[in-house]
């Protein structure tokens, strides 16, 4: 067994106690904050892709489907590209609390986004109907059968999680690193 013992003058007990409540606002407003970011980061992610199109391990359209989008997107108007038909998707990308955590967050598509039209008289013609834009977005994330043939999956949001987890979600954790090692100064 050892005694330590610690001796601090009054001037730098006052600067260690200032430095430590700076240390602990920090993780206060960091609980909420850093998730929040992140989930701000990742839809924000998101949406960028989805606008410019860089969507790895999309399938290519066979050029009778191609024909068929654009006779579609001429008809019920919107733009052409993966996730884009009228938009509806893309603008119910959001920030929201995740269910059941109060200081949880989420960056993505939450389950009252509303609907979307599914059209898809390729397939089957029962698929033109209006459905919730979750279950939309997972038609396009997973693919489906239908009775006259099989949409492949093009996937985006399994990918686009991997990709920030790897990169943006730690950028935001080092932001947060930063804030506190300047706290303690």
């Amino acid at each position: 067994m050892f005694t330590l013992s610690i001796e601090v003058n009054q001037t730098d007990l006052k600067r260690i106690m200032v430095a430590l409540n700076k240390v602990r606002q920090i993780l206060e407003l960091e609980e909420n904050d850093l998730p929040y970011r992140q989930a701000v980061g990742f839809k924000d992610k998101l949406f960028e892709d989805i606008v410019t199109g860089n969507i790895e391990n999309f399938p290519a359209y066979t050029q009778k489907y191609r024909e068929y989008k654009d006779r579609i997107i001429a008809k019920y108007g919107g733009v052409d590209g993966p996730y884009r038909l009228h938009d509806k998707l893309l603008n119910s990308l959001s920030v929201f609390k995740a269910a059941g955590r109060s200081k949880g967050w989420c960056g993505g598509i939450p389950n009252n986004a509303g609907t979307a039209t599914r059209i898809s008289y390729w397939f089957d013609p029962s698929f033109d109907k209006e459905v919730p834009i979750t279950t939309y977005a997972s038609y396009l994330e997973s693919g489906f059968r239908t009775r006259t043939g099989v949409r492949p999956p093009r996937p985006l949001f399994v990918p686009k999680t991997t990709e920030y987890r790897n990169a943006g979600f730690i950028e935001e954790a080092d932001e947060t690193m930063k804030k506190l090692n300047n706290a303690w100064r």
